[in-house]
């Protein structure tokens, strides 16, 4: 039976891995890292520039350690059943980041992430296992190739587009979100042209005999995105985004999802600034289903420089859900691959899919270079008979209940939430520690049916070194 509602996404609780394939040995990552260390050996000492006396080869280890222990206390609204959870999760990258000429770069890096504690048989694959040592990002950069501004980059890479609220890279995961792709940029002047094309679930294994024959059962994500800065426009953009879904069963089939949109930033006088988004989704699930939704955010911002960088926002974020789940019309916004632990609530029971977000936040810094910030936000659902989904792109799970379409269902709230967020800087320049904390109050959706309507907390502490 079809399930008219999108399937979770990546990097949100439950969810631990990116929207990538990633599945490499151990033996194959160190052969790799230590062929590109023969490799660089190879090429000798980086050679003088003749005309500038400089190294025309530079190679730079690059790396992170980030530990976070996180506690979170009643996520299934239910005080009278006991469900506190206290974790680590560690994360650890090392690369090298390698420019052997100015138009030839690349990097290298190699990832770690587990959860104290957890010992897995097996720690090469990525799927949604606590424990997992992979590739995170592995590319080659070619500058302005035939001497026009076009570069390419290809292979495994983070992709960062607009806000990041349907792209972006998820950093705050313990795992991240990197993509197999190929992306083409085009420069001139202020416009930024990029084309890119990425494949997220790879299924067609080498055939070992010719005459077995296998169906493409792949995810592709493409794009169009073109972007412009400026003054009095800050920025404006444009796009259109393809994800093709085939790993789908036989029913519904093939998902044909065509995102197209725009954002624009604008300077107002008085030191503020309006930003706007909009996009539209079409397409296809299968042969009876069409896609229809959209979506669509404002903010106003305010930033007073000279009062301790005070920076105040209010915003409404907006994503369509389905009404009526019995129609030929899928009406539930996709959300993509967004970084929605940055939007939508830092505890990460909303993603944007079938819900309305009224919302504010202030942020000051204190101590020279540390930042205190504190948000609201007031959540509903754009369709009471729709699921609510949350930052994965899921359907709420909590407890034993599940959050997921009810034609019966009258109530919209789900609640709000307040954010505290304090980041200490400027006493270790490579080193960050950041505190969280985020209090759920639950509405009318979550007391809905005689449930319990408890209110949830989630705090943590996150301690990161760069290289």
């Amino acid at each position: 039976m079809l399930s008219r509602h999108p399937a979770p996404g990546p990097g949100a609780p439950g969810f631990s891995r990116s929207a990538r394939p990633g599945r490499a040995p151990a033996r194959a990552l160190a052969l790799l890292a230590g062929g590109l260390l023969l490799a660089l050996g190879a090429v000798g000492p980086a050679a003088a520039d003749e005309d500038e006396g400089t190294p025309e080869r530079e190679i730079k280890p690059i790396g992170q350690v980030r530990v976070r222990p996180e506690f979170r206390d009643n996520a299934d609204f239910d005080g009278g059943r006991p469900d506190r959870q206290k974790f680590y999760g560690m994360r650890t990258r090392l690369g090298l980041d390698v420019k052997l000429n100015p138009k030839l770069e690349g990097r290298i890096m190699v990832q770690d992430s587990r959860y104290w504690g957890v010992d897995e048989p097996s720690t090469v694959s990525t799927g949604t296992e606590k424990q997992a040592t992979d590739l995170y990002e592995g590319y080659v950069d070619l500058r302005w190739i035939w001497d026009l501004p076009l570069d390419i980059r290809l292979g495994r890479q983070t992709m960062t587009y607009g806000r990041e609220r349907l792209v972006g890279p998820l950093d705050f995961s313990n795992f991240g979100r990197t993509f197999d792709a190929f992306r083409f940029r085009f420069t001139m002047g202020a416009f930024v042209t990029d084309v890119f094309s990425s494949k997220i679930v790879e299924t067609n294994a080498p055939a070992p005999d010719t005459t077995l024959r296998y169906s493409d059962r792949d995810r592709n994500f493409s794009g169009l995105y073109i972007s412009r800065e400026g003054e009095r426009v800050e920025r404006a953009e444009v796009y259109w985004l393809r994800d093709i879904d085939k790993t789908q069963p036989q029913s519904p089939g093939e998902i044909k999802r065509h995102t197209i949109g725009g954002l624009a930033r604008v300077t107002l006088p008085a030191s503020f600034m309006v930003e706007g988004e909009y996009a539209y989704q079409t397409g296809t699930a299968g042969s009876p289903y069409d896609i229809a939704a959209q979506m669509l955010t404002l903010e106003l911002l305010y930033t007073r420089a000279d009062i301790h960088n005070l920076k105040l926002t209010g915003g409404f974020d907006w994503a369509t859900g389905d009404g009526d789940p019995t129609d030929d019309e899928l009406g539930t916004f996709n959300q993509l691959f967004p970084t929605g632990h940055a939007h939508l609530g830092s505890i990460d029971y909303v993603g944007r899919q079938n819900i309305q977000d009224l919302r504010g936040q202030a942020s000051i810094t204190v101590l020279k270079k540390s930042t205190l910030l504190g948000a609201y936000h007031w959540f509903r659902l754009d369709e009471a008979a729709d699921a609510w989904y949350n930052a994965a792109g899921g359907v709420n799970q909590a407890g034993v209940r599940n959050f997921g379409p009810d034609p019966t269902r009258s109530e919209r709230q789900l609640g709000s939430e307040i954010d505290l967020l304090f980041r200490l800087g400027g006493f270790i320049e490579q080193a960050g520690i950041e505190i969280g904390y985020s209090h759920f109050f639950a509405g009318e959706v979550v007391r809905a049916g005689g449930g319990a309507g408890d209110d949830s907390d989630w705090a943590y502490l996150a301690v990161k070194l760069d290289i």
